[in-house]
C-alpha cells in the first residue's frame, strides 16, 4: 500500500518531545504520541495502540530502586520513570533496539532494565502474582524498595487478583496495587462486570490492606494517595489498593469502535475530566 504521506515533521517533534523532564514529560508526551500512533495507522504500520493521558504515579516512586509491573495503558507512567519517547517508538516498530522486548513483545508490554519496569504477560491479571513475588524478595533481602502493580477495572476479576491481596496482605508486603477503574473492560461496562460495582468495597476484609478511593483526573489528589500509599509501605505496613477512578477519551484498541456501546454525551463527559484539561484548571 502506498500512501503519500509526509510524517518527517510530526516525527521530529515526537522525538523531541522525549527530551521534556520530570512532570511535564508524562503529562504531555503521550500527546505526541496519541498523534504518532494516527500517523502511523494511516500508512499500516502498527496497530492496538491504547493510550492513557497523564500519570502522576510515577512520580512519587525512586526510578531504577523501587520495581514496576504496570499493564498496557501505563505509558505515561513509564516515561515518568524515564523511558523516552523513542524507546515506545521502537516497540512498536518491533526494532532490535526496543529497550522493552528488542521488538519481541506487542507494543505496550513496557519493559526497562534500568528502571526497573517488568515486562507484563499478555493475559490480564499475570502482573499481579509477580509483583507479590518480588515484594517477598524485597523483605527477604531486607531493601527498602516497593512494587507498583496495575491494571483496569475487568482485571479485578481474575483470581490472580485476590490470591495477590491475600499474600501481600498476609505477609505486609511492600505493594501498592493500582486499579484504574474508566467504567468498562473492553465493551463490558462495570455494572455488569463486577458484583456491587465498586473494587473499593470488592476489597474489604483483607487484614493489613489499607484501601483508597480517588478521583484518578486529579494530579493532587493521585500524588497525595500515592505518596501516602508509598510512605506506608516502606514503614513495614502493608500493602495498598489505589481505586483511580479515570476515564477513558478512546476506544479500547485501534479496532474497536467505543460509539456502538457508549452514548455521544458519556463521551463528551468523560472528555471534560481529562486530567490534563483538569490540571490546567487547577493550576
Amino acid at each position: 500500500i502506498s500512501i503519500k504521506y509526509d510524517y518527517s515533521k510530526d516525527c521530529r517533534e515526537f522525538i523531541k518531545s522525549s527530551t521534556t523532564s520530570g512532570s511535564a514529560r508524562g503529562e504531555v508526551s503521550p500527546r505526541f504520541e496519541k498523534s504518532l500512533a494516527a500517523i502511523f495507522r494511516r500508512i499500516r504500520r502498527i496497530i492496538f495502540p491504547d493510550l492513557v493521558l497523564g500519570r502522576p504515579d510515577a512520580h512519587c516512586m525512586k526510578s531504577g530502586f523501587d520495581y514496576a509491573y504496570p499493564y498496557y495503558r501505563d505509558q505515561a507512567f513509564c516515561l515518568g520513570l524515564g523511558m523516552t519517547s523513542k524507546e515506545i517508538l521502537l516497540s512498536f516498530l518491533a526494532k532490535d533496539a526496543d529497550t522493552n522486548s528488542s521488538g519481541r513483545q506487542m507494543p505496550q508490554h513496557f519493559g526497562h532494565k534500568s528502571f526497573n519496569i517488568v515486562s507484563q504477560s499478555s493475559p490480564t491479571g499475570t502482573q499481579y502474582l509477580q509483583a507479590v513475588g518480588a515484594a517477598f524478595a524485597i523483605q527477604r533481602d531486607n531493601l527498602d524498595s516497593i512494587v507498583y502493580v496495575s491494571s483496569g477495572d475487568g482485571t479485578t476479576s481474575q483470581g490472580d487478583f485476590h490470591e495477590a491481596l491475600n499474600w501481600a496482605s498476609r505477609e505486609k508486603s511492600p505493594v501498592i496495587f493500582h486499579v484504574e477503574n474508566n467504567g468498562y473492560a473492553i465493551s463490558v461496562p462495570l455494572s455488569e462486570q463486577t458484583s456491587g460495582e465498586s473494587i473499593y468495597s470488592m476489597t474489604s476484609g483483607y487484614e493489613n490492606l489499607d484501601r483508597i478511593s480517588i478521583d484518578g483526573t486529579n494530579y493532587f489528589e493521585s500524588v497525595l494517595a500515592f505518596n501516602k500509599a508509598i510512605d506506608r509501605a516502606r514503614k513495614g505496613k502493608g500493602p495498598t489498593v489505589i481505586e483511580s477512578s479515570v476515564v477513558r477519551l478512546l476506544p479500547h484498541s485501534s479496532s474497536d469502535d467505543h460509539r456502538k456501546y457508549r452514548s455521544e454525551e458519556e463521551i463528551e463527559n468523560d472528555k471534560l475530566r481529562d486530567p490534563i484539561e483538569q490540571f490546567k484548571i487547577l493550576c
